[in-house]
C-alpha cells in the first residue's frame, strides 16, 4: 500500500512519464528528441519561472497613399476651388429639390467678370465726348480771338525813292490816267462831283480784284498838293485810309504811302491776316512799277526844252 501511494501522483503534479511507460514519437525532422523524467521536471521548473512568450506583434501597415493620378474621380482631394458662378449653379444642381419648395426660383448667378465692361465702355464714351467738347472750346477760342484781332486797325506801310520832280510824281497818283499804269487792277474814276478835285470831291473807284470787278467809294478828306493827299474808301466789309506823303531832295522825291483798313463782318474779320498780307505784297510791287514808270517819263523841263527848240528853229 505504501509503495501505491508512493507511486500515486500528488494532488497538482503530473505524472512522471518513466521511460517504459511512455510512447515514444517518432522524430521529424527539425524536431528535438522525447524528453526523459529528468529533463521534464526541469523543464517543468523553467515553465513556471521563465513567462510565456508574447506572441510577434506585426506593425501596423499604413495605408499607402496613391498617387494624384490613381486617385478616384470626385475626391475631395482633387476637386478644383469653385468659382463664383460655378457654385450656385452646382449648388442648384445638387439639390433641386430646394429650388422647387421655393417656388422654382433659380438662383441667379453673380455677373461674370466680362459683363463688368459695359460700365467701362460707357467711362470711355464719357472722356471722348470730353475731350471733343474741350477742342470744341479751344477751337472756338481760337475764332474768337482772331475775330477781335480782325476787328483792330491793319497798317501798311511803303516807301520809296524816285529820280523825278516832286510835281510830276504827284501827277502820277492823282490823274486817273496815269494811275492805270502803275496800279495793277485800277480801271477808271468815275467822278460824283464835277470836275472839282480837293477836300469833299467824291468819285467811285472801279478796281478788278482777283477777276472780280469791284467799285468803290472814295472821297478825299486831305488835299495838299504836291506834298500829301489823304483818301476815305467805304465798303460794306471794310473801311481804307490811304495817305501820301511826298517829299523832294536834289532832285529826288521821297514818297510815303500808308494804307489803313479796318474790316467789318465775320469773314472779313477772319481772314483780315491773309488780305493785309497780299495787300502788302501787292502795294511794293505797285510803288515798284511807279518808280520804273516815272523814272522812264520824259520830265516836263525836258519836253519844254525840245518844244523851245523847235519854236526858235
Amino acid at each position: 500500500m505504501e509503495e501505491e501511494k508512493a507511486d500515486r501522483p500528488r494532488a497538482g503534479e503530473e505524472p512522471e512519464e518513466t521511460g517504459t511507460g511512455a510512447k515514444p514519437e517518432e522524430a521529424g525532422e527539425g524536431e528535438s528528441p522525447p524528453v526523459t523524467g529528468t529533463e521534464e521536471t526541469a523543464g517543468e521548473t523553467s515553465r513556471e519561472t521563465v513567462p510565456a512568450e508574447k506572441p510577434e506583434e506585426k506593425p501596423e501597415e499604413k495605408p499607402t497613399e496613391r498617387p494624384e493620378a490613381e486617385k478616384p474621380a470626385g475626391t475631395a482631394s482633387d476637386e478644383k476651388p469653385r468659382s463664383a458662378v460655378e457654385r450656385p449653379r452646382r449648388a442648384a444642381e445638387e439639390r433641386p429639390g430646394e429650388a422647387e419648395a421655393g417656388g422654382g426660383e433659380e438662383v441667379a448667378p453673380p455677373a461674370a467678370a466680362g459683363e463688368k465692361k459695359e460700365p467701362v465702355k460707357r467711362r470711355k464714351g464719357v472722356r471722348v465726348l470730353l475731350w471733343l467738347f474741350i477742342l470744341l472750346a479751344l477751337a472756338a477760342l481760337a475764332v474768337a480771338a482772331v475775330y477781335i484781332r480782325g476787328g483792330r486797325v491793319k497798317i501798311n506801310t511803303v516807301t520809296v525813292e524816285i529820280n523825278a520832280p516832286i510835281d510830276q510824281v504827284f501827277a502820277y497818283i492823282t490823274e486817273p490816267a496815269k494811275l492805270r499804269q502803275w496800279i495793277d487792277g485800277y480801271v477808271d474814276s468815275i467822278p460824283l462831283t464835277g470836275d472839282m478835285v480837293g477836300v469833299g470831291s467824291r468819285s467811285i473807284e472801279v478796281m478788278v480784284v482777283q477777276g472780280m470787278r469791284q467799285e468803290m467809294p472814295m472821297e478825299i478828306t486831305g488835299w495838299n498838293p504836291p506834298e500829301s493827299l489823304e483818301t476815305m474808301m467805304r465798303s460794306q466789309g471794310f473801311t481804307k485810309r490811304v495817305r501820301y506823303s511826298l517829299s523832294e531832295s536834289n532832285g529826288v522825291t521821297r514818297v510815303e504811302h500808308m494804307l489803313a483798313s479796318w474790316y467789318k463782318g465775320v469773314r472779313p474779320r477772319l481772314f483780315a491776316g491773309p488780305v493785309t498780307r497780299e495787300a502788302q505784297k501787292k502795294l511794293e510791287a505797285d510803288f515798284a512799277t511807279l518808280k520804273r514808270v516815272v523814272e522812264a517819263a520824259p520830265r516836263p523841263d525836258e519836253g519844254e526844252a525840245a518844244g523851245g527848240g523847235t519854236a526858235g528853229e
